[in-house]
């Protein structure tokens, strides 16, 4: 039963190279191949994306981040204790 995969891949081997060069091959196919295929690292390439296109303020916001955690941790608090936001 498919769900719209891809399907099957057959990897053929051959004994012309070394276990250890033919083992990390087929590791590196796991790792970098596989899952582009079964959708396994659509959050991740989601995630690169975002990064990439807020690159240029990144840098800005993580400076700003301490002195807002500071205005936050210094601001009033109402009586349950939740910060107002003042101060």
């Amino acid at each position: 039963m498919s769900d719209g995969g891809f399907g099957t891949y057959l990897i053929m081997g051959n004994e012309w190279a070394r276990f250890d060069a033919t083992k990390r091959s087929c590791e590196l196919f796991a790792e970098h191949v596989m899952p582009v295929f079964q959708n396994q690292n659509a959050r991740l390439r989601a995630s690169e994306r975002w990064a990439r296109g807020h690159h240029d303020d990144l840098p800005a916001r993580q400076a700003a981040a301490p002195r807002a955690a500071r205005c936050v941790v210094g601001a009033p608090r109402d009586r349950t204790g939740v910060s107002t936001g003042v101060g």
